[in-house]
């Protein structure tokens, strides 16, 4: 009996279209969401009562489908059991530029960078105070590259008591929320907020989280693939820890992943809890990074005839870099100081200067003893931290090898002074405007 060819092409072509419906079946729905790299909210009160301007920041891989045009903003309070949404349209669109630590081709319109940062705002006004006013967004679905969770949506929400503080504006973030780290460095991530009416804030690691697209939702934790949590949310060769004054954040990546990191910044105005934002972030690690040593300004150091100055009495100095380097790798063990006469001057502190993005290019050193007339020298070995500083890209500054010449002059002039005494005495005291030398004291006879 002969086959029908037509048959049997149909067949294949058949058995062809039902495999590649089954592979699409069982692929994750992810592709949708593929440009979901990081998302906060913040609010700010606009000075009409119960009246805010809320932003959310939306972080896009320009890899993925277009951010929308749009966002719809929940805002809600259960205790007064009220609700809405608004919408939020986007007000700005700003390429973020590749770190340098990494090599990589751009992939956003005009060639800069592979991330986009989104802005939407829209002013909301809330029908009456309440201690528990939420603000929230939600979207399906993350990334499907995380290697630490599994695949589900994003949610982010941030929280006002304006009962205690009706005029409160949230904190809100200065760096940025996206960006890329290697294996085997060592990393500061500066996660720090700042507040524009001074309240405290404490800083700590959350869970990610998803929600159910509802007004108001009701969020639930994003699932960790073990041995991943909110608190331990990649891998590290040392345990991750947040400082939570600061939310420097500091780990070393061990193996190539996309993991996610949720930051919580709770808000307290005289001890109490006024309000809260969070921070979704996307971090994707690398196998290597281009290499970036600190490096002290070359006019400053002695094998570049340079020097400071300082004043006879000065407790502490600036130093300048030509590369910067992580404002929170520097600490006072950094550094070791011998004065003119050989004898160590411990550092006390170390100040970054105006730290920007987790990195600053000078850095204010201060002396546990003042400074003396002469040649001051200071130099980089490795402190209790295990590192000495360390570049954008993790990489530090070797050990012993720049020295940082201190010159001190004294310009000070004594002035003769006199004072009355009665004709009997055994002995006078005479107080200095300056410090001496003890040793240079001689008495006359």
């Amino acid at each position: 009996m002969k086959t029908n060819p037509n048959y049997t092409v149909m067949k294949k072509l058949f058995t062809l279209f039902a495999m590649a419906l089954f592979a699409l079946l069982l692929t994750p729905a992810t592709t949708e969401a593929s440009h979901m790299a990081g998302v906060d909210i913040t609010y700010e009160y606009t000075g009409t009562p119960n009246t805010y301007l809320v932003r959310l920041k939306f972080y896009r891989d320009c890899d993925g489908i277009s951010a929308p045009t749009q966002v719809t903003i929940c805002w809600s309070s259960s205790t007064l059991g009220l609700s809405g949404t608004q919408v939020a349209p986007n007000v700005a669109t700003t390429p973020v530029p590749n770190t340098p630590c990494v090599t990589a081709t751009p992939t956003c319109p005009g060639g800069l960078g592979d991330i986009e940062e989104y802005i939407y705002e829209t002013t909301i006004t809330l029908p009456q105070p309440a201690t528990d006013w939420v603000f929230s967004w939600y979207d399906c679905c993350r990334n499907g590259a995380i290697t630490t969770l599994q695949p589900n949506g994003m949610y982010n929400s941030c929280t006002l008591d304006n009962v205690i503080a009706p005029t409160n504006s949230s904190p809100y973030f200065l760096n940025l929320a996206y960006t890329r780290f290697c294996v085997g460095n060592q990393f500061f991530y500066d996660q720090g907020a700042v507040d524009v009416d001074g309240d405290s804030l404490v800083f700590s690691l959350v869970s990610a989280e998803d929600g159910n697209g509802t007004c108001p939702s009701a969020p639930f934790p994003n699932t960790y693939i073990a041995p991943y949590s909110p608190t331990n949310p990649l891998a590290s060769s040392i345990p991750i820890t947040i400082n939570s004054s600061t939310g420097i954040i500091n780990f070393i990546p061990s193996i190539v992943q996309v993991a996610v990191i949720c930051v919580l910044v709770r808000e307290y105005r005289n001890g109490l809890l006024i309000g809260q934002v969070k921070r979704d972030i996307q971090i994707n690690i690398v196998p290597t990074c281009n290499i970036f040593i600190p490096t002290i300004n070359g006019n400053v150091l002695t094998n570049g005839n340079g020097n400071l100055v300082a004043n006879c009495n000065d407790y502490s100095v600036t130093i300048p870099f030509s590369v910067a380097y992580q404002c929170a790798s520097a600490v006072p063990s950094d550094f070791r100081v011998i004065n003119p006469l050989g004898i160590p001057n411990p550092l006390v502190s170390v100040t970054p200067v105006n730290c920007a993005n987790g990195q600053s290019d000078s850095l204010t050193v201060t002396f546990l003893n003042p400074l003396t007339v002469g040649e001051t020298y200071l130099w980089v070995k490795r402190g209790f931290d295990g590192n000495t500083l360390l570049s954008e890209c993790g990489s530090e500054i070797p050990e012993f090898v720049d020295t940082v010449r201190i010159l001190v002059t004294d310009n000070s002039l004594w002035s003769p002074t006199q004072d009355t005494l009665g004709c009997l005495f055994n002995s006078f005291s005479v107080t200095l405007a300056d410090s001496i030398y003890c040793l240079s004291v001689c008495r006359w006879f």
